[in-house]
This record gives structure tokens, sequence and C-alpha cells, in this order.
């Protein structure tokens, strides 16, 4: 997501979160200015009703009880004004037909007299709370009645006076008409100084409400429009003074990272002190680069052509030292040729001595070796590792040919992995193992003109140690008789050559000679 979203993205929901909480508090402070209004409104009426009750019950009652005490019968009851509870209803139902405020209020009592007045559930409550707590004066509340809210105030009403006693203490004190009017029961035996009344009064919510509600609408249609007004001003001059300077540069940028020729090219400097020092950093920067570039280019393109000549040097030396490598041995081959030729013809010359002939003739065989060895090199490309069945097939097939055993007396099985290469080295003494071997074999293990077979396997193992197996199913050692104390030279020799390769050699006599020699090469 690109920043300018983020950023315009964040700025809407933190603008709605602050509208929302703006309009809350407004409706909230309304609301709340309505219940202020409400019960102001209630203390005012309940005040001026208390005030009536006062005057009815200290000063109108007691003075016309006084005054008509000579004209009317004992047990007259006129409620008119010797009730200040019917005065007060009467006057309520006067102050409704001239308004049309709907108001709630009763002078209510428990046991009243009249169902009109009869205490609810919460104005019980109350009255026990006012009697049982001298302090307690008032309380209020909302609630609700009809799913329509209400400001409910309960003032403490009037006490069980003296004058209050005569229509209140017992059926035969009170006026007979009212006995008669009222009944014998309600409102009877109330003990003197008892909260008898409570004053309540509910002041509707619903039409307060309603128009804070409405305020609060046409105030967020208000916040809205602002809010689009400022909201798309801020959105075009960010776009216009950062955002559109920030994508000119990243164009730039863009457009240096895919092509070098636009290196050195610069940015109009956007308006704005801190866009006018990154875009002069960033003019500045590209200058530079190009600088260091081209810079670059001429000293890679001196460095190329130094190398492309270094390796025309060393090419032209490889080729030179290879000429002269397969030369030396080419000549070495000769040369051990030669003296193989020579020790041939001492063989013929030496006479009849069969143990100067067999030593002349081991000699001429490994000399053979070593010389095959640098046949193969000198024909190879590569003069530095040798194939090491290559080197075994060309040797043993040269041996089995000089010792005349290709009339098939004696078979020669071979089983070589093709994919083995050695050192120089390695193959030297390799080969020289198997001369001495395989000439053993040949020379001792089938006398007579015994028929036989000779096998010679070679392999490599996952650790890179190398199996050879130099076995013939012939007349075999003498008993007893360890290789390394052999008294023959090739012996010694197979023994010093093992332990030149880092190796092991293992000999078995259970059918004929089988050695088995294990030794490690590098990858």
């Amino acid at each position: 997501m690109k920043i300018s979203t983020r950023l315009f993205t964040v700025m809407t929901i933190c603008y709605g979160i602050i509208a929302v909480l703006f309009i809350y508090c407004i409706n909230h402070q309304m609301r709340r200015q309505a219940l202020v209004e409400a019960e102001s409104k209630a203390s005012l009426l309940l005040s001026r009703n208390y005030a009536t009750h006062t005057y009815f019950s200290q000063n109108l009652k007691p003075r016309l009880f006084a005054w008509t005490a000579p004209f009317h019968p004992p047990g007259c009851f006129e409620p008119t004004w010797m009730s200040s509870t019917y005065a007060l209803r009467y006057i309520d139902e006067y102050f409704k037909r001239l308004t049309d405020a709907q108001y709630y209020y009763k002078d209510a009592a428990v046991n009243a007299r009249t169902p009109d007045n009869e205490a609810d559930d919460a104005e019980k409550a109350f009255l026990a709370e006012l009697n049982a707590d001298p302090k307690l004066y008032k309380k209020s509340g909302i609630r609700y009645f009809d799913g329509q809210p209400y400001l409910v105030v309960m003032q403490r009403g009037e006490r069980m006076a003296e004058t209050c006693l005569r229509c209140h203490s017992t059926p035969e004190r009170a006026p007979k008409q009212m006995v008669q009017i009222y009944g014998p029961t309600r409102s009877f035996h109330r003990p003197l100084g008892e909260v008898a009344s409570t004053v309540s009064i509910r002041i509707p919510l619903a039409s307060a409400y309603a128009a804070a509600n409405r305020f609060s609408l046409q105030l967020s249609a208000l916040f809205i429009l602002a809010f689009t007004v400022l909201f798309g001003s801020q959105i075009f001059f960010v776009k216009r003074w950062i955002f559109d300077p920030l994508t000119v540069i990243r164009n730039k940028f863009l457009s240096i990272s895919e092509d070098s020729t636009f290196l050195g090219q610069t940015v109009p400097l956007p308006q704005g002190q801190e866009l006018q020092e990154m875009t002069a950093a960033f003019n500045a920067m590209s200058v530079k680069l190009a600088e260091l570039y081209n810079s670059l280019e001429e000293r890679v393109q001196q460095r190329t052509e130094e190398l492309v000549r270094l390796n025309r040097q060393i090419q032209t030396s490889l080729q030179e030292k290879e000429v002269l490598l397969r030369e030396i041995h080419h000549r070495v081959k000769n040369n051990l040729q030669i003296i193989s030729s020579l020790l041939r013809l001492q063989t013929e010359v030496s006479g009849s001595d069969q143990g100067v002939q067999g030593a002349l003739r081991e000699c001429q065989d490994r000399i053979k070796t070593m010389a095959v060895l640098h046949e193969i090199l000198y024909k190879t490309k590569d003069m530095a590792r040798i194939n090491l069945a290559q080197y075994l097939k060309t040797l043993t097939f040269n041996m089995i040919r000089a010792y005349g055993a290709e009339s098939g007396r004696v078979q020669l099985k071979t089983a070589l992995n093709d994919q083995i290469e050695a050192e120089v080295g390695i193959a030297v003494a390799l080969g020289l193992i198997v001369n001495e071997l395989l000439t053993n074999s040949l020379k001792y293990a089938f006398p007579a003109g015994r028929p036989g077979e000779i096998a010679i396997s070679l392999d490599k193992r996952d650790n890179n140690d190398i199996d050879l197996t130099v076995s013939d199913n012939g007349v075999g050692l003498p008993e007893g008789l360890p290789v390394e104390e052999s008294g023959t030279l090739g012996l010694r020799l197979v023994h010093l050559l093992t332990k030149q390769l880092g190796g092991t050699l293992a000999l078995n006599r259970d059918h004929g000679a089988e050695f088995h020699l294990v030794f490690k090469i590098s990858p």
C-alpha cells in the first residue's frame, strides 16, 4: 500500500473518530441540559404546590374552621377547602387544560382516599425512606413509561399536623360526611409527624431528546460538509506539495535503476524547504553517480583489456608448457623403451644363467610398466591425472602377450571401474604392484602347463577408498609366508609400494592366491 493511501486512510479514520466523539459529546451535553432544565421546572412546580399545601394546612383551614364553626353542623365535610390534596388535584386539572405540556403531578400516599392519589411502588419506597431518614427531602431519576423517558422527581409532602389529625386519626373523630364519602378504612390511624404523602412529578423528556437528536443530525451534516471540504483541500495540497514531488523523484530513481544513461539528470526544485533540500541532495547524488559510473567504466575497460592480455599470455605459456610436457613424456617413454631393449639384448647374451635372465626380464617388465604410463599420458589431454582402468587394461594385455599366455591356457578376467582417475605418482605405484602380482601369478601359479584363471578388479567405495584385487586359482603361496618377509624382490616391492600409497594389503590363500589392496585417493 502506498504511503499516500495509508496517510489518507489514517486521516479519514481520525477525522471520523473526532466527528463521532464531538457529536456524541454535544448530544450528551444537550440531553444533560434538558435534564437540568426539566429538574428546574419540576422543582419550581413542586415548590409551588408545596407552598399551596402549606397555605391550606397552616392558614386557610384553621381560620375557616374557626370562622365557620357557628354555621356548619357537626360532622360537616367540604373537601374544596378542608382538603389541600383535593384542591391541588383540581388545580392540576385546570393547569393541564390550559397547556399542552404533558406533565404528571400526583400527591401520592399509601392507602390514599382516592385511587388517583394512591402511590405506586417507587413512591411507596420513597415514602418509607422519608420516614426512615428525616434528612431526606427529594429524590430524582429517569424512568420509562410506555417506552417514553420521563424525569421523575419525588419530594417530601405533608407531615401529619394537629389540624390534620381531625380527618386522619380515627373514623369517630372524622367528619361524618367525609366517612360517608371515602369510607371508614382509608387514610386513618396516621400518627402525628408522619410523612403521609410525597409529591411526585414527571417531566417528559422525549421532546427534549428528539430536539437533541435533530440538532446532532444537523451538526453531523454540517460537520460532514466541513470535513469533506477540509479533507479535500488537505488531500489536494498534500498531494501537490509533497507526494507529486516525491513521485517525480521516485520515477527518476526508477529510470536510473533501469537505464544507466539517466545518471546525471536532475529534478526541478519543488516548493517547500525540506523537499528542496532533499531534491538538491538527489540531484547532487545523480551527478556524482554519473561521474563515478563513467570513471568506473573506463577503469573496467582498462582492467578488461589488461586481463585479456594476461589471459592470452597465460594461454600461450600453458600451451608451450603442455607441448614441452608431452615432449618430456614422449622422450621418457622412448628412453624407457631403449633401456628395455638394452635389457632384452643383455638377457640374450647372458648365457644359460636362468637367475640372471629372470632378474633382467623382471627389470624389463617394470620399465615397460612405467613406459606404458608415459605413453598414455602423452596421448591424453589431461597430463596431471590418468584413467586407471585404461592404464591397467593396456598393462595387463601387454604382460599376458609377453608371457605367451595368449593361447588361452591362462584366462585373464578384469572388472575395472572406468570412472576412477588418479595422479601420476599413484598410477605408477599401482601399475608396479599389478605388474609384480600378475608376474608372480604367470610365473608360479600354473606350473607344468596347468590351465587357470587370473582375475583383476578395481572399484571405488563411497568414502573414496579404492579396492584392488588380484587373484588366481593356481597352486598358491606357501603357508605361513608373510608378504613383507618374503625373499622375493617382487613381493617386497609390493609391500613397500603399499606403504607408499598409505594402504593395506591382505592375502587370502583359500583358493590359490588373492591379494586385496585398499588405499585412498583424493577426489
